[in-house]
């Protein structure tokens, strides 16, 4: 019983984890060769099957360039996605980093981001929700810039603070 075999090689995975920070781009096989570090026959041998499950769309150039993009259309691309998405924010250490600067809080991600249908440029929505008895942090200088620039996304940071069964939010965007 192979319950637990790969359908994916490694090299598929990291070409599929490339468009999940890259998504909403058309990237050509030499590209993807570059940023991966592998040759354009590797990229070329992995494509197929990417193509074949619905992952990933390629289009033939005037050149005789392929273009590579991921299959946004796809409910099963996005849901991928999705897991890629919180995988790569964890990874970043940017939710470690909140968890100690609003250790009472609770963090949650909103939006695309969150939805798995982000495109490159746009950003990551995290809110931060306190009750009224936590500190007041919404004014303090919370510096994300280094997250931003391993995520290759503007994170906007929205304060939350529940008072009595009502919600009251204080949206940051951008750098903070």
């Amino acid at each position: 019983m192979d319950v637990y075999k790969l359908k994916f090689t490694i090299l598929q995975l990291e070409i599929f984890k490339l468009f999940c920070v890259k998504s909403g781009q058309q990237i050509s096989q030499r590209q993807i060769s570059k940023y991966l570090g592998v040759s354009p026959t590797a990229i070329a041998k992995s494509l197929p099957l990417l193509e074949k499950e619905g992952i990933i769309t390629i289009t033939k150039g005037v050149t005789n360039v392929n273009f590579v993009a991921l299959n946004t259309t796809s409910k099963k691309v996005c849901t991928w996605k999705q897991s890629e998405n919180i995988h790569h924010l964890h990874n970043s250490g940017i939710i470690e980093y909140l968890e100690q600067e609003y250790p009472e809080a609770t963090i949650s991600i909103q939006g695309s981001y969150a939805l798995g249908t982000d495109i490159a440029g746009s950003e990551i929505e995290i809110v931060i929700t306190r009750s009224k008895n936590q500190e007041a942090r919404s004014k303090k200088h919370t510096d994300v810039t280094q997250y931003e620039k391993k995520l290759e996304k503007t994170i906007k940071i929205i304060y939350e603070q529940k008072v009595s069964g009502t919600t009251t939010r204080l949206i940051v965007g951008g750098t903070i």
